[in-house]
């Protein structure tokens, strides 16, 4: 009996060393890191809009720390951006030190955060469905859906919005519903750094936090828990607030000029138009219509996975954020880029369903075939040039 145990801990440990899907993550990583490299390298174009704004944030704010270090004034440096909330342009500062001003070095901080983005989301779906297949299959997914590889050749701020959302739903599933306190602070350190890249980064976390909230109602909490959320909310406040309420009235103002639609956005709220806008743009210009296809499917097949709660938090995450940004005036399809993880889960599934039930293995086969080949025509214009 002796020896059977110590041979079970041995096996156990060594299986936690190796995980073959935790590394094929990390070399799909690498994939891309060294895709935009090579993109940001051979690019020509400077950044336009938004995408040169933020590069311009971070010189401003790297430039009035090397100018004011010994005479800091706290307000004045949160006023540096009185829009967009700072935390990526703190860290697009660190890149322009260490690229001494160039804007190319800057726009690799979209690579961290899109790396970031892929770990977390491979970890968050080995937590949720403990399934590391699965796992990486959504990582991989993720990372070839259209607009956000293209995103990450820029320093913007919705993928970095989106790898601090699944960063802090990692902790908070790890936090076992507020129970463990390690886990919890970080999570709400998580959820302040995602309120300090986009405000409305909340709207991303309601329904996994109702859910808990639900579990509390059928389940009273502990002195620790609600002890854990009282700390871990006075302090999300005090990290969160200064920005906020020193740039409340600037934000006020432009809140309003900001949700007005623009011309090519629907004018009716209930119209066909407007209910199917943001679905139209995900088909065309993330999933593309073969993985939207295969989507349909996936859907089908997760309708019948066992677990209900998964079911529960994947597709009302899904659905809220969808219906709540459909409602809102002015669209932009990088506002959805924090449901993409989710919908990659569902793909994900629907591959490892395939895989598992022995069928239609050369359907799957095409589909990563798919993504690869519009990834090299979109990025490269390998092997084909489109036009």
């Amino acid at each position: 009996m002796k020896n059977y145990t110590i041979i079970n801990v041995e096996k156990h440990y060594s299986n936690r060393k190796f995980d073959k899907y935790l590394i094929l993550t990390l070399l799909l990583i690498l994939f891309h890191v060294i895709g935009n490299i090579i993109w940001i390298y051979l690019n020509k174009v400077p950044p336009t809009w938004d995408q040169s704004l933020h590069v311009v944030y971070s010189i401003k704010i790297l430039d009035y720390l090397k100018e004011n270090l010994f005479s800091f004034n706290l307000v004045d440096f949160l006023r540096i951006s009185r829009y967009y909330p700072p935390f990526v342009y703190f860290i697009g500062a660190i890149f322009t030190l260490v690229g001494n001003y160039s804007y190319r070095v800057v726009l690799l901080s979209g690579s961290l955060f899109f790396a970031l983005s892929i770990i977390f989301l491979y970890l968050y779906t080995d937590i949720l469905f403990k399934n590391k297949r699965i796992a990486f299959f959504s990582a991989f997914f993720f990372s070839f859906f259209l607009e956000i590889f293209e995103q990450s050749r820029y320093q913007m701020l919705d993928l970095p919005l989106t790898a601090l959302i699944l960063a802090g739903l990692f902790f908070l599933e790890k936090s076992e519903n507020f129970l463990n306190r390690k886990n919890s602070f970080i999570f709400f350190i998580l959820l302040g750094l995602s309120l300090l890249t986009k405000w409305y980064s909340l709207l991303f976390f309601f329904i996994p936090l109702l859910l808990v909230l639900v579990s509390f109602i059928k389940k009273k909490p502990d002195k620790n828990i609600i002890f854990n959320i009282l700390i871990g909310t006075c302090f999300l406040l005090i990290f969160v607030l200064p920005w906020y309420l020193i740039n409340f009235d600037f934000l006020s103002k432009m809140g309003i000029v900001t949700i007005t639609p623009e011309k090519a956005d629907p004018s009716s709220f209930l119209s066909a138009q407007n209910l199917f806008f943001y679905l139209k743009l995900i088909i065309m210009f993330q999933l593309s219509f073969i993985g939207s296809i295969f989507l349909i499917f996936s859907g089908y097949w997760f309708l019948k996975y066992k677990e209900k709660n998964i079911k529960m938090l994947i597709f009302l995450t899904i659905l809220f954020n969808y219906v709540f940004f459909t409602f809102v005036g002015n669209k932009n399809i990088r506002v959805l880029f924090s449901i993409m993880p989710f919908l990659a889960m569902i793909m994900a599934y629907g591959i490892n369903f395939l895989l598992d039930k022995k069928r239609n293995i050369f359907i799957a086969l095409f589909i990563f075939f798919w993504y690869i080949f519009s990834y090299f025509i979109l990025s490269f214009g390998v092997p084909i040039y489109p036009r």
